[in-house]
């Protein structure tokens, strides 16, 4: 009887865990944003506290969390060292974003390459997200 029950709760356990969606962790993901606005060190510890579920989900939502990861560094003044993630997210989100993301990862770009004293390239993201459609 004691082995059943056991079974039972883990069985449930599975289930839930397989059922936390890619909208959950997309959730999680905006109460961290809206963190961050006000204090982003706290907002980047809470990132990574979900390490495990976004490295589970979907593409979209890894990227959603590596421009997140860009956005809450900038707010930290921490420097980036390389543009490496910021172009792949761009690339990505040219791709599969909508307006709002590719809104997001030119502002970011355009903040990397200012960090990183590009200013022709930093200067070209800031114009092209200036320039497209707001929503």
């Amino acid at each position: 009887m004691k082995e059943k029950l056991i079974r039972c709760v883990l069985a449930f356990i599975v289930i839930f865990l397989a059922s936390c969606s890619k909208e959950d962790v997309l959730g999680e993901l905006d109460i961290i944003k809206r963190t961050g606005d006000q204090n982003p060190q706290k907002a980047l510890a809470m990132l990574d506290s979900l390490e495990y579920e976004i490295r589970e989900s979907s593409d979209y939502t890894k990227a959603k969390s590596d421009l997140l990861r860009i956005r809450l560094s900038d707010k930290s003044y921490i420097m980036p060292t390389s543009d490496i993630p910021i172009r792949k997210l761009i690339k990505y989100f040219e791709k599969e974003g909508a307006a709002a993301d590719k809104q997001e990862v030119y502002f970011y770009a355009g903040s990397v390459y200012r960090d990183l004293q590009d200013t022709p390239r930093s200067l070209e993201y800031f114009l092209t997200w200036r320039n497209l459609p707001k929503n």
